[in-house]
Protein backbone atom coordinates (compact mmCIF):
# COMPACT_ATOMS: atom_id res chain seq x y z
CA UNK A 1 0.00 0.00 0.00
CA UNK A 2 2.81 2.57 0.67
CA UNK A 3 3.78 2.72 -3.47
CA UNK A 4 0.11 3.32 -4.09
CA UNK A 5 0.89 6.88 -2.19
CA UNK A 6 4.23 7.39 -3.41
CA UNK A 7 3.01 7.06 -6.57
CA UNK A 8 3.59 10.31 -8.62
CA UNK A 9 0.06 10.27 -10.16
CA UNK A 10 -1.61 10.18 -7.43
CA UNK A 11 0.54 12.87 -5.37
CA UNK A 12 -0.10 15.35 -8.22
CA UNK A 13 -3.84 13.97 -8.15
CA UNK A 14 -3.79 15.01 -3.95
CA UNK A 15 -2.42 18.38 -4.73
CA UNK A 16 -4.66 19.31 -7.33
CA UNK A 17 -7.40 18.38 -5.07
CA UNK A 18 -6.01 19.81 -2.36
CA UNK A 19 -5.73 23.18 -4.54
CA UNK A 20 -9.19 22.63 -5.59
CA UNK A 21 -10.71 22.71 -2.18
CA UNK A 22 -8.33 26.04 -1.12
CA UNK A 23 -10.20 27.27 -4.54
CA UNK A 24 -13.41 26.55 -3.27
CA UNK A 25 -13.08 27.63 0.45
CA UNK A 26 -11.63 31.05 -0.63
CA UNK A 27 -14.89 31.29 -3.25
CA UNK A 28 -17.16 30.35 -0.34
CA UNK A 29 -15.57 32.87 2.14
CA UNK A 30 -16.24 35.29 -0.79
CA UNK A 31 -19.71 34.12 -1.18
CA UNK A 32 -20.50 34.84 2.52
CA UNK A 33 -18.39 38.32 2.63
CA UNK A 34 -20.37 39.01 -0.31
CA UNK A 35 -23.81 37.62 1.13
CA UNK A 36 -22.82 39.39 4.40
CA UNK A 37 -22.32 42.87 2.97
CA UNK A 38 -25.35 42.88 0.54
CA UNK A 39 -27.48 41.70 3.88
CA UNK A 40 -25.82 44.72 5.34
CA UNK A 41 -26.34 47.27 2.54
CA UNK A 42 -29.89 46.05 2.49
CA UNK A 43 -30.30 46.20 6.27
CA UNK A 44 -28.54 49.66 5.52
CA UNK A 45 -31.01 50.44 2.93
CA UNK A 46 -33.89 49.16 4.94
CA UNK A 47 -32.95 51.17 7.98
CA UNK A 48 -32.77 54.84 5.81
CA UNK A 49 -36.25 53.82 4.43
CA UNK A 50 -37.19 53.86 7.85
CA UNK A 51 -35.66 57.21 8.90
CA UNK A 52 -36.91 58.60 5.96
CA UNK A 53 -40.79 57.69 6.65
CA UNK A 54 -39.97 58.51 10.25
CA UNK A 55 -38.84 62.14 8.73
CA UNK A 56 -41.52 62.10 6.72
CA UNK A 57 -44.12 61.54 9.49
CA UNK A 58 -42.20 64.24 11.30
CA UNK A 59 -42.39 66.54 8.61
CA UNK A 60 -46.40 65.82 8.78
CA UNK A 61 -46.46 66.43 12.45
CA UNK A 62 -44.78 69.82 12.58
CA UNK A 63 -46.97 71.13 9.18
CA UNK A 64 -50.25 69.53 11.40
CA UNK A 65 -48.97 71.68 14.32
CA UNK A 66 -48.14 74.85 12.45
CA UNK A 67 -51.89 74.69 10.82
CA UNK A 68 -52.94 74.04 14.25
CA UNK A 69 -51.06 77.36 15.57
CA UNK A 70 -51.41 79.87 12.81
CA UNK A 71 -55.63 78.87 12.96
CA UNK A 72 -55.03 79.21 16.87
CA UNK A 73 -53.68 83.00 15.88
CA UNK A 74 -56.74 83.73 13.84
CA UNK A 75 -59.31 82.42 16.31
CA UNK A 76 -56.83 84.99 18.82
CA UNK A 77 -56.64 88.00 16.67
CA UNK A 78 -60.44 87.56 15.62
CA UNK A 79 -61.16 87.68 19.45
CA UNK A 80 -58.91 90.47 20.31
CA UNK A 81 -60.81 92.48 17.43
CA UNK A 82 -63.45 91.83 20.01
CA UNK A 83 -61.95 93.00 22.92
CA UNK A 84 -61.68 96.61 23.64
CA UNK A 85 -58.48 98.37 24.75
CA UNK A 86 -58.97 100.00 28.20
CA UNK A 87 -58.23 103.41 28.61
CA UNK A 88 -58.14 105.03 32.23
CA UNK A 89 -57.91 108.88 32.39
CA UNK A 90 -57.43 111.05 35.33
CA UNK A 91 -59.16 114.42 35.01
CA UNK A 92 -58.66 115.32 38.62
CA UNK A 93 -55.75 118.52 37.71
CA UNK A 94 -57.77 119.62 34.69
CA UNK A 95 -60.71 118.20 31.79
CA UNK A 96 -58.82 115.83 29.67
CA UNK A 97 -59.16 115.96 25.70
CA UNK A 98 -58.90 112.59 24.23
CA UNK A 99 -58.20 112.10 20.64
CA UNK A 100 -59.70 108.63 18.91
CA UNK A 101 -56.90 107.06 17.49
CA UNK A 102 -57.71 106.12 13.53
CA UNK A 103 -58.94 102.63 14.26
CA UNK A 104 -60.34 100.02 17.09
CA UNK A 105 -62.57 99.24 19.64
CA UNK A 106 -61.67 101.45 22.61
CA UNK A 107 -63.04 101.45 26.66
CA UNK A 108 -62.59 105.37 28.03
CA UNK A 109 -63.23 105.31 31.82
CA UNK A 110 -62.74 108.57 34.18
CA UNK A 111 -61.08 107.70 36.98
CA UNK A 112 -61.46 110.53 39.53
CA UNK A 113 -64.18 111.98 41.31
CA UNK A 114 -63.38 115.67 40.00
CA UNK A 115 -65.74 117.87 38.56
CA UNK A 116 -63.56 117.83 35.24
CA UNK A 117 -64.42 116.08 32.35
CA UNK A 118 -62.99 114.11 29.70
CA UNK A 119 -64.23 114.48 26.37
CA UNK A 120 -63.68 112.55 23.63
CA UNK A 121 -63.28 113.77 20.37
CA UNK A 122 -62.46 111.87 16.70
CA UNK A 123 -59.21 112.44 15.10
CA UNK A 124 -60.41 112.76 11.97
CA UNK A 125 -62.43 116.03 11.10
CA UNK A 126 -64.83 114.35 8.99
CA UNK A 127 -65.64 111.30 11.83
CA UNK A 128 -68.84 111.47 14.23
CA UNK A 129 -69.96 109.54 17.12
CA UNK A 130 -72.71 107.71 16.73
CA UNK A 131 -73.37 109.62 13.77
CA UNK A 132 -74.27 113.08 15.11
CA UNK A 133 -72.00 114.46 17.85
CA UNK A 134 -68.44 115.63 16.97
CA UNK A 135 -67.50 114.82 20.95
CA UNK A 136 -68.82 113.18 23.64
CA UNK A 137 -67.95 113.80 27.30
CA UNK A 138 -67.86 111.62 31.17
CA UNK A 139 -68.09 113.54 33.54
CA UNK A 140 -68.25 111.05 36.53
CA UNK A 141 -66.18 108.86 38.37
CA UNK A 142 -66.75 105.34 36.81
CA UNK A 143 -68.61 106.50 34.20
CA UNK A 144 -67.08 104.76 30.87
CA UNK A 145 -68.08 104.56 27.41
CA UNK A 146 -66.77 101.97 24.35
CA UNK A 147 -66.35 103.18 21.26
CA UNK A 148 -65.71 101.26 17.71
CA UNK A 149 -64.97 102.31 14.26
CA UNK A 150 -67.22 101.07 11.88
CA UNK A 151 -66.08 102.52 8.33
CA UNK A 152 -65.48 106.18 8.66
CA UNK A 153 -67.47 106.73 11.88
CA UNK A 154 -67.26 105.83 15.11
CA UNK A 155 -70.30 103.97 17.55
CA UNK A 156 -71.06 103.73 21.32
CA UNK A 157 -70.85 99.63 21.65
CA UNK A 158 -72.15 99.96 25.35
Amino acid sequence: MGSFWNSPDIVEMIRSIAQWVSAISVIIALVFSMRGTTLKKHADSEKTKIDLAEQSLLKDKIHETKNELDSTKDKLNKAEKGIAKLIKVDASKSTQHVRLPSSGKFTYVKMDNSANKVIITPSAANQTIDGDFDEISLEVQKESVTLELNGNNWFRVN
